[in-house]
This record gives C-alpha cells, sequence and structure tokens, in this order.
C-alpha cells in the first residue's frame, strides 16, 4: 500500500510540475510587460544583451582611446540608449522634484500636528478602532496598528471613551492612549 501512496504522490508532483511549467511559458508575458512597462516609468532603460555589449564595447574602446571621432558621432546620432537616458534623466529630474515637493509637505504636516479626537465606543472590534485611526491619519497601516496591539497584549485593555491623538503618534503612544 505504501508503494501506491508514493508512485500517486509521484504522479501529482510530475503533474504540477507540467501545470506550472506550461503557465510561465504561455500565461507569463503579460506580467513581463507590466514589469518593463514599470521599469521604464521608474526611470530605468531596457537595453538587449547585444545592445548591452556594444555599449560595453564602446566604453572600452573610448577608455583606451581607440574610437575615433567618426565612430564618436556615428554612435551618439544613432544611438537610442542615449535618448532614453536622456529621456529617464529628464523623468529623474521631475521624480526628484516630486520627492522634494512631497518633502515639503512632510514637513508642513511635520510642523503643525492636528489633533482629532476619536470616539470608541462598546462593541467596536480592533479593526473598527484600526478604521477609524486610518481615516483620521493617526495610524499609517492597518495591520501594523492590529499585529501591535494584539503581539503588545493591548487589545484586552482598549477603554471606551473620546480619545485625543495627534497625527504622527508612532503606534505606543496611540496604544498608551487608548489603553490608559
Amino acid at each position: 500500500m505504501n508503494n501506491m501512496k508514493l508512485r500517486f504522490f509521484a504522479v501529482g508532483i510530475l503533474f504540477v510540475t507540467v501545470v506550472l511549467f506550461i503557465y510561465v511559458q504561455f500565461f507569463n508575458k503579460a506580467e513581463q510587460e507590466d514589469v518593463k512597462k514599470t521599469l521604464k516609468k521608474d526611470g530605468y532603460a531596457l537595453v538587449t544583451m547585444d545592445e548591452f555589449e556594444e555599449l560595453k564595447n564602446k566604453v572600452e574602446m573610448l577608455e583606451k582611446g581607440q574610437l575615433n571621432e567618426e565612430q564618436q558621432k556615428a554612435s551618439e546620432n544613432g544611438n537610442k540608449v542615449k535618448e532614453q537616458q536622456k529621456d529617464n534623466e529628464k523623468s529623474n529630474e521631475e521624480q526628484q522634484k516630486e520627492k522634494q515637493q512631497s518633502d515639503e509637505q512632510k514637513k508642513d504636516e511635520q510642523q503643525e500636528p492636528k489633533k482629532v479626537v476619536i470616539k470608541i465606543e462598546t462593541g467596536m472590534s480592533l479593526s473598527d478602532i484600526a478604521d477609524r485611526l486610518l481615516e483620521n491619519k493617526i495610524i499609517k497601516d492597518k495591520k501594523a496598528f492590529v499585529d501591535f496591539m494584539v503581539n503588545n497584549d493591548y487589545e484586552r485593555y482598549v477603554q471606551i471613551g473620546d480619545f485625543e491623538f495627534k497625527q504622527g503618534m508612532n503606534l505606543k503612544e496611540v496604544a498608551d492612549v487608548i489603553t490608559r
């Protein structure tokens, strides 16, 4: 009987392997395209191995001083990678500007923490409380808050009532407020 179970197990493993192989070969193309789009959006340039080898050789030749001016001009005019790099530099500059703007907004938010009063009522679950805190931007991650409360044994001591919070409080400070 054990040999029969082992054979069925082996057939099952073989079947799963074949199914995974078929999925990867035929259905994974869309995911690859999504990855390519995401990389381009994030400012990366995608090149084929041939283009990479060509660029690598040109860099080596430039370092040795063996590339003449004509070859440099031809490579500059016909090189799509350099155009992509310029586009990437522009998008990187835009990303830096956006980052600076978001950093300025964060500084503004940090300078003026808003006070929020939240009411915890009878029968509210920890998840309900986390939803209210998240809506009022007291916490950033609902799951992290719930996990923190459970792992540190705070969930049993949550009190009912109106509580005043400041935006930007850490999880321990929030837990201390609602467990008094």
